[in-house]
């Protein structure tokens, strides 16, 4: 229409078609799994394409990252994100007819891996030597692979990959002689990431020990002794290694190990020590015994603190029992008087027996010194009688005795002292009690 005159125009048709656009099917979120936790990883987007056209024709899809970068198409199966943990691209579908297009958006999400910690070697007891031990104690397996870790699955799988009884039996068997490596999975079933660790199981003997000799030591003290335990190690479990020996009392109580070389007893006469030898990786794999202490008693023979000789004698005979094996009379300066059972004794002086006995292996010695006593024969210095006011008689004698006394003869006395005497004519006398001689 002219704008001057309104009468001049022109009338001409045109159409306008609404045309249909791409159809955008929905994509879910897109999950991986990242192996070293740092929030990317590697996605599969290689079938993207299929699902974001569906059953679409004379369409083509643009994809462009995070940065609207345009990414090659098909996409690859290994695409790594480019934000950290959650990240995600954009498809464009495009109508190659109208060149209509929609977008797409298409999250990719990083899941942390959960962690299988490493677990220590399981160790079973093989009783009978086969390789094969139905005491793998397992109870702990899971609560140390996970380390308080919640929410996750275990499984477990053998070398071949074959899914095995999870939980795994406590006690479990191996199946394989010697042991065998078991594979742990774990993992996050919102997320399906896993880790994997691998528990190795190996079997362990029981420690062949042997049952020690008993140990015998002379007597120091009512029924306590010091002995000689060096060999007790050597002789319970010979060169093997990698054991741990636990010794006790019979209250229960633990004794140092290794056993002291020097070790007393502390009950009198005769003690038994218990053995426990485990092996150091597997306490449930041990062998126990016993060994015991025994005191030798000391020999023993009558003799006293002292003897006395007379001095006119010549020598003291004396004896003791003929059982032992060893006898050895000793004067004070060191000279041998004799080495049997009995000895004369002149010297006045101290002396020393030292007898010993062989019993149980080992040779158990004692001592008995003693005193040897030349005593004087007594000797009368003086008699008090005259006194005018007094009927008594005082007999004043010397010597090294026990002496007695008389005024007849005839009748003794301990006391030198004789009271209520009648006047007369006396004799007085002094012997020894011992018989060393009178006067």
């Amino acid at each position: 229409q002219n704008k001057e005159n309104s009468n001049c125009y022109v009338i001409k048709k045109f159409e306008i078609n609404v045309l249909d656009s791409p159809v955008a099917n929905p994509i879910n979120d897109i999950y991986a799994c990242s192996s070293k936790n740092e929030g990317f990883s590697s996605f599969d987007l290689s079938n993207i394409n299929t699902t974001v056209i569906g059953n679409q024709i004379n369409v083509k899809v643009d994809y462009y990252d995070s940065s609207n970068n345009q990414l090659t198409a098909p996409l690859s199966n290994n695409y790594t994100n480019i934000t950290k943990d959650k990240d995600f691209i954009i498809a464009k579908i495009t109508n190659k007819d109208t060149n209509c297009f929609v977008e797409n958006k298409i999250n990719l999400i990083v899941n942390p891996l959960p962690i299988a910690n490493n677990l220590d070697v399981l160790y079973g007891c093989d009783e009978n030597n086969d390789g094969i031990s139905e005491y793998f104690d397992t109870s702990l397996v899971e609560r140390n692979v996970l380390a308080g870790q919640k929410d996750l699955e275990i499984s477990f799988y053998d070398e071949l990959g074959n899914i095995l009884i999870s939980p795994l039996p406590n006690p479990f068997t191996n199946t394989i002689v010697g042991g065998q490596n078991i594979v742990i999975r774990v993992t996050n079933p919102r997320t399906n990431c896993y880790s994997e660790t691998i528990l190795v199981i190996k079997t362990s003997t029981n420690p062949i020990i042997k049952k020690p000799d008993t140990i015998f030591a002379c007597e120091e003290e009512k029924g306590f002794a010091t002995f000689n335990t060096e060999k007790i190690e050597s002789q319970l479990i010979g060169n093997q290694t990698g054991l741990k020996i636990i010794y006790k009392d019979k209250n229960g109580v633990t004794l140092p190990s290794p056993f002291p070389e020097y070790f007393k007893n502390t009950i009198a006469n005769q003690q038994t020590i218990y053995v426990k030898v485990e092996n150091s990786k597997n306490s449930l794999c041990f062998s126990e015994t016993s060994f015991d202490l025994k005191v030798n008693n000391l020999p023993i023979v009558n003799m006293q603190k002292q003897y006395a000789i007379c001095d006119l004698d010549t020598n003291l005979f004396i004896s003791v029992d003929t059982i032992f094996d060893f006898y050895e009379w000793k004067f004070e300066d060191g000279k041998i008087i004799s080495n049997s059972n009995e000895a004369n004794l002149i010297k006045e002086g101290n002396y020393n027996l030292r007898i010993s006995k062989s019993e149980n292996g080992i040779i158990c010695e004692n001592n008995f010194p003693f005193i040897l006593t030349r005593l004087k024969s007594p000797t009368i210095d003086n008699v008090i009688y005259e006194n005018f006011d007094s009927n008594r008689i005082e007999i004043i004698a010397s010597g090294d005795g026990v002496f007695e006394y008389s005024i007849d003869g005839i009748n003794f006395q301990d006391s030198n002292i004789f009271n209520n005497v009648s006047g007369g004519n006396y004799f007085v006398y002094v012997k020894d009690k011992g018989g060393c001689g009178d006067d």
